[in-house]
């Protein structure tokens, strides 16, 4: 019976080894199948990354030129930018002691004309007050002279009076003067009157021959100066007030057409 069991024991031992080695192959099978698919995706990987590595330098060559064209630019654009400040700088520099010198020139003129302008003022303001002090004393003169003037001299404002008189006179002697002109002419229109007829036509020319009298009518002068002549052929001369510069006589008609002529 021990030997049965050894005996099975042995078979049973047996039996595992063969399946044991069967399933070793078919583990060992399976591996080599993922080995060999995991080898050809390595491959596969490693060729991408070849031709990636390959490609990878040319656009970093492009972008590298790129940049590198940018940055020339930028560079030459910043040192135009420079010239043209440096330039205008300098303008303003060359222009900068000019200026400051016209500035200064200007503010002493300024100040100089604030100066001359404030004296200005001060001799003014001084001449107007000695200008009111000037006219006061005037006026306190002229009022002590008046005075004086009146106390010396009581018959001074009757010669005033007299003095703006004079000018009346003279023109009253004027038109006398005229009114005498015209009575010759009317004794002489008379006289041919009384040989003619007096027709309008030779009215006319009467009165063209008659100086103007101012503002009355001629035929009212005419026709008084006429009635004064005839009431005056019989009397010679006058006396007084009443003689005239020419030697003639004047009725008292003729003095009365003077008066309300000259209005005396």
């Amino acid at each position: 019976m021990e030997a049965i069991d050894v005996a099975l024991g042995e078979l049973q031992a047996s039996a595992a080894d063969v399946l044991f080695e069967g399933c070793l192959q078919e583990n060992q099978a399976k591996l080599s199948l993922e080995a060999s698919a995991e080898g050809e995706l390595g491959a596969v990987a490693k060729m991408h990354e070849q031709m990636v590595r390959v490609e990878e330098p040319q656009k970093e060559e492009i972008c590298e030129a790129a940049i590198g064209e940018l940055r020339r630019r930028l560079d030459d654009l910043s040192e135009l930018l420079d010239e043209q400040r440096l330039t205008q700088l300098r303008h303003f520099s060359m222009a900068l002691p000019e200026i400051n010198n016209k500035l200064e020139l200007l503010g002493r003129q300024a100040a100089e004309c604030s100066a001359k302008t404030e004296a200005f003022e001060v001799r003014l303001d001084l001449t107007r007050t000695n200008l009111d002090t000037q006219e006061q004393r005037l006026h306190a003169l002229s009022s002590r002279f008046e005075k004086t003037q009146r106390r010396d001299c009581p018959g001074l404002d009757d010669l005033v009076v007299k003095q703006e008189e004079e000018p009346l006179k003279q023109h009253f002697d004027i038109k006398v003067t005229k009114l005498a002109d015209a009575a010759k002419i009317l004794q002489k229109v008379a006289k041919e009157g009384l040989v003619t007829p007096v027709t309008p036509k030779r009215k006319e020319e009467m009165i063209k021959k008659t100086p103007s009298f101012g503002d009355r009518e001629t035929d009212d002068c005419l026709k008084e100066l006429e009635t004064a002549v005839e009431a005056d052929e019989s009397q010679a001369s006058l006396s007084g007030d009443d003689a005239l510069p020419f030697g003639f006589s004047m009725s008292t008609a003729v003095r009365r057409s003077i008066s309300g002529f000259t209005g005396c």
